[in-house]
């Protein structure tokens, strides 16, 4: 049954190789003529419909298997990079980010209501967090290949610039048809399947969120400093052009990022005795807004490289910290319905900040990392996670 774990990194390896990630920024600017703010409308629109398909596709994995759903995410987010590719559209975008939504719900709560439930059928529930850990380093392991690989293509200049930059999306759609057969392989745990309709599923998601403080406390977190730190993918791409880096390398810088993620993934273990949980919630939360400061008052070549690793590095280090604490006040009849539900709320939020930091990218880049960097302050000082830690 312990297989199942292996297939499960191989599926998350699989949804992260995307080649297109590393110039996704000039492929929507320069290929597909938009600005910062259409860019983030993109955004918006895309986890309009995330929140939208959230509950409904955590409840299909619920009622009618996990597996399924998994598989479902490789068909619509295979096809969502062909239509990316086909033309340099506002429109045709927003289709592309509506297929690709579809996928991501399929996939968002499945892989890892699979992962929990097979540790929980083996007993191994205590040793979740470095699973999860495990889990998001094979994640990280796909952007590490994909994004150079990515960027090595675009600045070889196959084609004319920009339409060079469609030939890493069209590579994209491989991984991402691998998904299905992998999926399909997978075995599921024995649960409790619900019974009940899929409205009355809905509403037991929001249930637990009411009843449970330190869940509602550990939600809030993640979704609030998850919303800050998400934003740095959006900015370094053009940041680094502002400082005269080539196209070809953005690739490495985001790799690099991904590479210090898994460095400290790795050292979860080693990190955890040398802070307490507490403070390494607070920690991670507090210093991506100082170094989105440091990086608006001194932007050069190695302060933006510094501060996309530290910021992107930390966000990863949280992931299996949340994943591990939030699953300990979900019953496994309801975990894929309930984590749906957490990440429908961070998808609002997203939707929501988007189009305001595009346009605050329209009008000043300096002034956008000055802004996230005081509302994350903000956020890590009042949202007070770490005092409700094992109430």
């Amino acid at each position: 049954m312990f297989s199942n774990i292996h297939k499960i990194y191989l599926i998350n390896f699989l949804h992260h190789l995307v080649f297109f990630t590393a110039i996704s920024v000039p492929f929507f600017v320069e290929w597909g003529g938009l600005n910062y703010t259409q860019m983030l409308i993109l955004q918006s629109w895309f986890m309009i419909w995330v929140v939208i398909f959230e509950v409904p596709t955590g409840m299909i994995a619920d009622k009618i298997g996990r597996r399924s759903s998994l598989a479902l995410s490789g068909i619509f987010t295979g096809i969502a990079v062909l239509v990316y590719a086909s033309m340099p559209n506002f429109y045709v975008f927003m289709l592309g980010e509506f297929i690709w939504a579809i996928g991501i719900s399929f996939l968002s709560g499945s892989d890892e209501a699979i992962i929990y439930d097979t540790l929980k059928e083996d007993k191994k529930e205590k040793k979740a967090r470095y699973i999860f850990s495990n889990f998001n380093i094979a994640g990280n392991l796909g952007i590490i290949i994909a994004m150079p690989v990515g960027s090595a293509i675009a600045g070889m200049m196959l084609w004319p610039y920009p339409n060079n930059l469609v030939l890493p999306m069209l590579l994209t759609a491989f991984p991402l048809f691998l998904v299905i057969l992998v999926a399909l392989s997978l075995k599921e745990s024995k649960r409790t399947r619900p019974q009940k309709n899929y409205f009355q599923l809905a509403k037991n998601g929001m249930k637990y969120l009411a009843r449970q403080k330190v869940l509602r406390a550990f939600a809030l977190d993640m979704v609030l400093i998850t919303v800050m730190t998400y934003f740095m993918f959006w900015l370094y791409q053009p940041l680094l052009g502002s400082v005269g880096v080539d196209i070809g390398f953005y690739g490495f810088v985001g790799a690099g990022a991904n590479i210090a993620g898994v460095i400290l993934l790795f050292n979860i273990k080693r990190i955890e005795k040398l802070f307490s949980i507490k403070k390494l919630f607070f920690l991670t939360a507090i210093i991506p807004g100082i170094m989105y400061i440091f990086a608006g008052l001194y932007t050069t070549v190695w302060t933006v490289v510094l501060v996309t690793l530290s910021v992107m590095g930390l966000a990863f280090l949280r992931q299996p910290l949340f994943q591990d604490y939030m699953n300990r006040f979900i019953k496994s009849s309801d975990r894929a319905t309930v984590l749906s539900s957490i990440y429908m709320f961070e998808g609002l939020a997203v939707a929501a900040a988007s189009p305001i930091v595009g346009m605050l990218m329209d009008w000043s880049l300096t002034y956008t990392l000055l802004i996230l960097g005081i509302l994350t302050i903000i956020f890590a000082l009042t949202t007070g996670v770490e005092k409700r830690l094992l109430e």
